[in-house]
């Protein structure tokens, strides 16, 4: 896991390029493991966006097809403290796991 600020929010990138199949995996690993529960799932030109709430955030796991899977805040740039609190707290459990 690699946590990074390049496009101007905070995002831990979970794995590079990679296909679908390693996304469905690692959404059935958070659902098992940290009890996530994904509230929306949005596929869009190969992309998928599934969004759900951890300490009380919004948070969204990402993957694109020309980059890998990421997870971040789902406000993104607009994050309050309190999402990237519990941002900070999630790449931390995740670290844990």
């Amino acid at each position: 896991m690699i946590l990074q600020t390049v496009n101007g929010y905070c995002e831990a990138v979970l794995m590079g390029v990679c296909d679908a199949a390693l996304f469905h995996k690692t959404t059935e690993w958070l659902c098992e493991k940290i009890g996530i529960t994904f509230k929306s799932k949005i596929e869009q030109a190969g992309s998928l966006v599934w969004q759900f709430q951890f300490e009380g955030a919004m948070m969204v796991l990402r993957y694109d097809p020309e980059a890998g899977i990421f997870i971040c805040p789902a406000a993104f740039s607009q994050a309050t403290g309190d999402d990237q609190a519990a941002f900070k707290k999630l790449a931390e459990t995740l670290y844990a796991s």
